[in-house]
């Protein structure tokens, strides 16, 4: 409510009420900030997705043919667990 204790900003009751809750998030971030952290994360990612491929074919014998990036369904994320499980990673 505005103005306190039950009183508009004009000193007669007020009528408005809470009638519900509304949750929400709000992303604030600078542009530049946002772009050098995506790029970092992706430098990162194709560390790791290098270094997964690398040992799959040290162990297995055969290049990774999954894509981690491209990971939607399910079955395609247990292909991806049951290589990495193979690999003992």
């Amino acid at each position: 409510m505005v103005g306190g204790l039950g009183e508009d900003e004009s000193g007669h009751a007020s009528s408005l009420k809470e009638v519900g809750k509304f949750k929400g998030r709000v992303t604030i971030y600078n542009e530049q900030d946002r772009e050098a952290t995506e790029t970092l994360k992706a430098a990162h990612f194709a560390e790791i997705e290098g270094a997964l491929k690398a040992l799959h074919l040290k162990k297995t014998g055969r290049p990774l043919a999954l894509d981690a990036r491209k990971l939607g369904t399910n079955e395609e994320k247990h292909q991806f667990k049951k290589a990495l499980t193979l690999m003992g990673a």
